[in-house]
């Protein structure tokens, strides 16, 4: 074979299976990668929504089992059953209402085996019945869970029953209804699932179809409309009811998606949950790196073969004309010349080639002259270098002791120099946040460890855009570098989502302060601030869990306070053990609504409350609530007035218990610290707005403290403020501001005078 070929076939081996062995490795390895993470953070959501839902479906049963085991009902359900006393029914429904006034939004009922009501807190529905289809009725268990429609709210509820026993025999069947607030908004949130991730909850019809719950991510209107058949066995949702908890990456969802998803049983309800997410998504970067390496290596592929042919050519055809060439030659033909047609190394040779030959006969005839020359030039040469040796030595000692003294500056500076990086290094080294250094072209000369740490990336040699690849568009590295150079001052960045992590950046520029401030590069500061925020979130989670915890014994205490006093004041003839009754159900009523006011403000910082909102008259609700609260002002011998406007004044639109807690709580606020005189509430209208204002002839607020209000926990204490301030948990004008805000108005302190009185105003948007 010729040479030719042979480079051809050569170039090609030598470029392409080294290029070809590559990217199949690369691609492998990074999918088996991305998969697996991908799966490990499905688990991880679907075992903490799995936590959560259980968390909240214990509770509500806990408050379900001890209504149904309290003796006071079972007795007076039975008499009412077995006599049919309208007294004993009126007891029933009274201890219902109880119930019903302590947790918010939640409906009671006892029925009879045939759905009919028997007793209700709503004494209106007392006879309805409720649908024979539905779950809870067919079902002769305690404690049946299921998520349905309410029919008078028309909005979705959980139902949870249990049933009422007496001396063995079964008196009739408890139901519950809890807002579903809690559930959707554990299903709904999204955090690790990226754009097309979900949380998918269903039970399973008679046919053995899964029935969706909650609304979906792609569906709103999906609960209880949209199902699954039992015949796709490939659906997630399907799949999560054979009870084993499992991940799959050949799901198929409700949309025909591919998906890799997680499931759990919810052994509680006989529930299906799946946590899943497109596959699509998951293995975009997959795709695109496996598009990426087909594409360089065919480009690859062509360029190689060019080059090869082109090279095998260049290489050859020099080579195969000297070869002609220098046969002649051999032959005893000197004058033959190469024809030079490039300037490289092979045209050179063919250049030189020509020289030589033209000046080989030359060199016959001048040869012997040109030893003579030599020889002489040699000797006067010999004769300089000997008057030259003496002044050469002298020279070489100045210049070795020259070399020592800079030698040994060299070594001190290097060792100084040495010293200080040392101590650098070890300072960057050891922070707990990321460190990154660039120069002006954004790459990356010093990374400590943390920022490997953080971004899974072994620091060998890459730039600033290796990162931006790993954070995707998170957050414009170069973009925020450069702001940062041009505006000469720090850039902060807060919550940057990274791979299931939240990251906080600053970006400072390094100035040449001595050289006219010169930019020459970028520091870049990384902090993991994913703790934290697990932290803050996990705090808030327990503070409202520990709210609903308190909530259940105290409302047992006082409903059975009210019982004692309902049923057995005539038999207590000592005054003493009546003031401790009066003691504790004041207390447990101050307590229940302590807890409900950190409910209200937990539920309130978590977005899990919806306002009814609804077009409403003010000076009806004004004219209600101030009927309330008249006794009371009454009792402290202050006028308690509202001030109608002159004229008719358009609707709000607002929610009626929200305007009316606020209204309690300004008005209540108000008798509290004022001693005498009395509170007057006006209303007026302001553009796009009414005002509701709320005066007081009290003792005020200085001027140094009125920054205090509207705080959470925020109380003035009796030494540093002019009011007399009552007991309370601080919460009262934080949680008015908190429903103001989210009805699209504003509160505030309008004015506040030492001894000259206060007056507070919020503002609700007009109905049009």
């Amino acid at each position: 074979m010729k040479i030719k070929p042979k480079l051809v076939i050569l170039f090609l081996l030598i470029s392409l299976i080294p290029l070809l062995v590559v990217n199949f490795l690369s691609y492998n390895s990074f999918k088996t990668e991305i998969t697996n993470k991908t799966i490990d953070q499905l688990t991880a959501t679907a075992a903490k929504q799995e936590q959560r839902l259980n968390t909240i479906l214990q509770q509500d049963r806990e408050r379900v089992i001890n209504l149904s085991n309290m003796y006071e009902l079972r007795v007076s359900l039975e008499k009412y059953l077995r006599l049919k006393n309208s007294a004993d029914g009126k007891a029933v429904n009274k201890i219902l209402a109880t119930e019903s006034s302590n947790l918010a939004d939640v409906s009671i009922y006892i029925t009879n085996a045939t759905g009919t009501i028997l007793a209700s807190a709503d004494t209106s529905i007392i006879g309805d019945s409720f649908s024979s289809d539905e779950d809870f009725l067919q079902n002769e268990n305690d404690n049946v869970y299921t998520l349905a429609k309410d029919k008078k709210e028309q909005t979705i509820k959980l139902f949870i029953t249990n049933k009422i026993m007496f001396e063995g025999r079964p008196l009739g069947l408890l139901i519950m209804s809890f807002p579903a607030d809690e559930l959707f908004y554990v299903i709904q949130d999204y955090t690790g699932l990226g754009k097309t991730g979900e949380t998918e909850l269903a039970k399973l019809d008679s046919n053995g179809n899964a029935v969706f719950l909650t609304p979906l991510r792609f569906d709103s209107e999906a609960a209880f409309k949209r199902t699954v058949n039992a015949s796709e066995i490939h659906s997630p949702i399907i799949l999560s009811f054979s009870k084993i908890e499992s991940v799959y990456t050949d799901a198929v969802d409700y949309r025909g998606q591919n998906v890799l998803a997680a499931t759990r049983y919810i052994d509680l309800t006989g529930w299906g949950m799946a946590v899943k997410i497109d596959r699509a998504e998951a293995l975009a970067s997959i795709d695109f790196l496996r598009n990426d390496l087909i594409i360089v290596f065919l480009i690859s592929s062509f360029l190689v073969a060019l080059i090869a042919f082109y090279f095998s050519e260049v290489f050859t055809a020099p080579i195969v004309a000297l070869t002609k060439i220098t046969q002649k030659i051999i032959d005893g033909d000197l004058n033959q010349q190469i024809h030079v047609s490039s300037s490289d190394e092979i045209g050179l040779l063919a250049g030189t080639f020509n020289q030589m030959t033209k000046k080989l006969a030359e060199s016959y005839h001048a040869l012997e002259e040109k030893v003579r020359e030599r020889t002489a030039e040699l000797a006067k040469k010999l004769t300089e270098l000997a008057r030259n040796n003496a002044t050469l030595e002298e020279l070489d000692k100045k210049l070795k002791a020259e070399k020592a003294n800079t030698e040994q500056k060299v070594t001190d500076r290097t060792r100084e120099l040495r010293e200080e990086q040392a101590r650098l290094t070890a300072s960057i080294n050891s922070l707990s946040l990321g460190f990154l250094l660039t120069d002006t072209k954004n790459n990356v000369l010093i990374a400590n460890p943390a920022i490997e740490t953080i971004f899974s990336l072994p620091h060998s040699g890459w730039a600033l855009n290796d990162i931006q690849k790993a954070l995707q568009n998170s957050v414009n590295l170069s973009e925020q570098a450069v702001k940062a150079k041009k505006e000469k001052k720090i850039i902060e960045m807060e919550e940057i989502a990274f791979k299931g992590k939240f990251l906080r950046m600053l970006f400072s520029p390094i100035t040449m302060i001595r050289d006219h401030e010169e930019i020459i590069g970028t520091v870049i500061l990384v902090e993991d601030i994913t703790e934290a925020k697990i932290l803050e979130r996990s705090r808030e989670e327990f503070f409202s869990i520990a709210s609903h915890e308190l909530k259940t014994p105290l409302t047992a205490i006082r409903g059975n306070i009210s019982l004692i006093r309902s049923y057995y004041t005539k038999t207590i003839h000592d005054p003493e053990v009546l003031q401790m009754l009066d003691d504790i159900e004041n207390g447990s009523v101050r307590l229940i609504k302590i807890v409900n006011d950190f409910l209200n403000v937990s539920r309130f910082e978590q977005g899990r409350i919806t306002m009814k909102t609804e077009v409403l008259s003010l000076p009806d609700i004004i004219e209600e609530t101030i009927k309330g609260v008249k006794e009371l002002a009454s009792e402290k011998k202050l006028i308690l007035e509202f001030e109608k406007p002159s004229v008719s004044l358009p609707p709000v639109k607002a929610d009626r218990d929200r305007v009316k807690e606020i209204l309690l709580n300004l008005i209540g606020n108000a008798i509290n610290y004022t001693t005498q005189g009395g509170i007057k509430v006006r209303i007026e209208k302001e553009e796009h707005f009414i005002k509701v204002l709320v005066s007081d002839t009290g003792v005020g607020i200085p001027l140094e403290y009125q920054s205090l209000l509207f705080h959470k926990f925020q109380q003035a204490a009796p030494n540093i403020l002019t009011r007399s301030v009552a007991q309370g948990t601080g919460l009262g004008l934080y949680i008015s501001k908190l429903m103001v805000e989210a009805m699209g108005g504003t509160i505030k302190l309008e004015k506040s005078i030492p001894d000259g009185g206060t007056t507070f105003g919020f503002t609700l948007p007009l109905a049009n």
